[in-house]
């Protein structure tokens, strides 16, 4: 059989074309073999079919058959995961593009003649964290409205199935953590952004160090694709333990039950490592917007640190 086309994209038609060969093959075997066709259903109609149990730790061992209570809770940590990397991704690059636009217009110098370095740099960092957090309110209010609206015209299982996706977000044991994860995920983050734009002045100079941050945050969103598959998967279970990576894959991971200390270590490491990448930025975000350090600067820095170059002379 040939199947000539000359849409290389289209495959519906061929899809068909496969699917009744294949009938009629399975008819043919079966005739050579005296064997009635009806024999597939009955095979079909005899399975046993499998229910599928949550083994859950208890006294006696016994487990629960799994329902929408039990999936909605991994199908909400990825959609949240995936939201908190949206809205960092997005309100990050207000923080960037201002900062290089004060640099390079010197509005550096206006407004650290009113204020003290450090407190500029939080009102930034709270500013847009207001922002963030506004639209996450407005999201969740949003979502929740449509919802309650929409399951209104459906039948009352959809509406138990909708207030059940609404219980699972509003989780304490889910809810809790993914917010201390966004704001500190941003803190790292919208503080590496910082210090970046204070030492460009354009944005063509950004774009040579941004590389990296932005290879950064876009791992997160390949690991969603194995918590899609399995949440419990070792690699989510070894990368939530790099802090950069922990506000997005702790969310992931909560569904699952992991013991306590494990999740407050967690916590307290982001804590840590936030707080330590927000000192640097702001020794960088001085040294930019009150030494006029650039990009040649962060280079030669760099040159410095490998073994056995020598300085020009």
């Amino acid at each position: 059989i040939q199947y000539w086309s000359e849409n290389l994209q289209a495959r519906g038609l061929l899809t068909l074309a496969m699917t009744a060969d294949q009938k009629l093959a399975q008819d043919r075997v079966f005739a050579e073999a005296n064997v009635r066709p009806s024999i597939v259903e009955e095979v079909h109609d005899a399975r046993r079919g499998i229910v599928q149990q949550r083994l859950r730790d208890t006294a006696g061992g016994q487990g629960n058959e799994i329902t929408l209570a039990d999936r909605a809770p991994f199908v909400v940590s990825i959609a949240m995961a995936f939201m908190l990397w949206f809205l960092i991704f997005s309100v990050i690059n207000y923080l960037l593009m201002g900062t290089i636009e004060e640099r390079s217009n010197k509005i550096f110098d206006s407004l650290l003649t009113s204020v003290k370095l450090p407190h500029l740099l939080a009102g930034k960092l709270l500013a847009v964290l207001t922002l963030a957090l506004t639209l996450m309110a407005f999201w969740g209010v949003g979502s929740t409205a449509i919802g309650l609206l929409a399951s209104s015209q459906f039948d009352p299982g959809v509406t138990e199935d909708v207030f059940t996706i609404l219980r699972a977000v509003g989780d304490p044991m889910l809810f809790v953590p993914a917010i201390i994860s966004f704001i500190l995920g941003y803190l790292m983050y919208g503080s590496l952004f910082l210090a970046l734009g204070s030492l460009c002045d354009t944005i063509q100079e950004a774009q040579t160090l941004m590389t990296p941050l932005i290879v950064l945050l876009m791992a997160p969103l390949f690991m969603l694709t194995f918590a899609i598959s399995d949440a419990q998967s070792a690699v989510i279970g070894a990368m939530v333990w790099v802090p950069v990576f922990t506000p997005f894959l702790l969310i992931l991971r909560m569904p699952t039950e992991p013991p306590m200390w494990e999740v407050l270590a967690q916590l307290g490491l982001m804590s840590l490592a936030a707080f330590a990448i927000l000192y640097l930025a702001t020794r960088v975000y001085r040294a930019g917007a009150v030494h006029g350090a650039g990009v040649a600067d962060v280079w030669a820095f760099f040159g410095k640190l490998v073994p056995g170059k020598k300085k020009a002379t």
